[in-house]
């Protein structure tokens, strides 16, 4: 973290300074603990949640510089990161959620504010296609799927093999899952349900 504190450290009492740099380490310990429980349940590993994470560490380095050197605005900064964390839901996306709003909030450029947001956004979609990735590679296994199958599935859109696993974990076979499949999608084109994998 970096340190902006410019208010005077008077002994046993903590300073503004001190009590964002706290709130900044409250903040990456809620990341750092979903990153463990998501490596020990297998979700991620653990490159991944350390590439994540590096970059995180540097994102907010880069927010706090731009902030500047007020600790009451460090603090309003990441409080308000927490509060998302702590509300109903995926604690993660949350979190996510919440980071953007701060950014949104700060006093920088809309250029600033739109670098700092790909930033934040290139960490969601890498996060989420992780998180899919390894499911449907853990799917695959529990199933106990051939190699051929496997191929066959690799080689299909995700909605189509993700609906293929569904039928398979309620107890299909492969070919009864995909012809499953092609059923219930040639009944939406009768129906005239757009076909989500070409609809614009």
């Amino acid at each position: 973290p970096i340190s902006t504190d410019t208010t005077t450290k008077k002994e046993g009492k903590l300073t503004a300074g001190d009590i964002a740099d706290a709130e900044r380490k409250n903040v990456e310990g809620r990341f750092k603990a979903l990153g463990d429980q998501a490596e020990k349940t297998g979700e991620l590993n653990k490159a991944f949640i350390n590439k994540i994470q590096k970059r995180n560490q540097s994102l907010f380095d880069k927010i706090e510089k731009r902030i500047g050197k007020d600790p009451y605005k460090r603090q309003k900064f990441f409080t308000g990161i927490a509060a998302a964390m702590m509300q109903p839901g995926n604690v993660f996306a949350n979190g996510i959620k919440g980071l953007a709003k701060e950014i949104e909030d700060l006093d920088a450029t809309r250029k600033e504010k739109d670098e700092l947001l790909t930033e934040l956004d290139k960490t969601r979609v890498e996060t989420a296609n992780e998180l899919d990735k390894n499911k449907l590679a853990s799917d695959i296994k529990v199933l106990g799927l051939t190699t051929k199958q496997k191929n066959l599935l690799a080689g299909k859109d995700k909605a189509v093999a993700d609906a293929i696993i569904k039928y398979m974990k309620a107890g299909a076979t492969f070919k009864t899952a995909e012809a499953a499949v092609i059923k219930a999608r040639a009944a939406e084109k009768a129906a005239g349900i757009p076909d989500p994998l070409t609809a614009s």
